[in-house]
């Protein structure tokens, strides 16, 4: 680095980029039983979910809105 170069006096960070915000989104669930051998194709309709019990702090209670997606996740057995 030369002499000549110049650093910034002063730094903005954007902490929501950085660190992240605070997971607030609301969970849903659906469940069905899998009494199959081989595959099968499962449809779930929309009407078979209900509010999770366990909502992270600040989560909002405004029902199933299909509007956005954040994430999905599948739990097996």
């Amino acid at each position: 680095v030369g002499e000549d170069t110049t650093f910034p006096q002063e730094m903005a960070v954007d902490y929501v980029r950085v660190y992240q915000g605070p997971d607030t989104a609301e969970r849903f669930e659906a469940s069905f039983v899998d009494d199959f051998t081989g595959w099968q194709q499962v449809t779930v309709p929309f009407s078979s979910f209900t509010r999770s019990d366990e909502q992270p702090a600040g989560a909002p209670d405004d029902g199933l809105g299909l509007t956005e997606v954040w994430g999905y996740g599948f739990v097996m057995p």
